[in-house]
């Protein structure tokens, strides 16, 4: 295994890691304040990665724009 695809690897992890957390952090803060479990930022992560995909794929927007539009889109809904 080369040392790029290792370091990709790393990257991706800790990438996907960070995600993960504030997903958690976000539903452990909504639960503290309000005592209802609330599992939307779930939702509103995959609504932001399904309109960047799409911006990509379908739309041939550019990786960088795609990834802005993606998250302003997500918090919008």
């Amino acid at each position: 295994m080369s040392a790029s695809l290792i370091l990709q690897a790393a990257l991706s992890g800790l990438t996907n890691g960070f995600v993960y957390a504030l997903i958690g952090l976000g539903i452990a803060v909504i639960f503290k304040g309000s005592r209802i479990i609330n599992a939307m930022q779930g939702e509103f992560a995959v609504i932001g990665a399904l309109i960047t995909v799409f911006a990509m794929q379908a739309a041939k927007v550019p990786y960088p724009l795609a990834i802005v539009a993606g998250v302003l889109l997500g918090a919008i809904s």
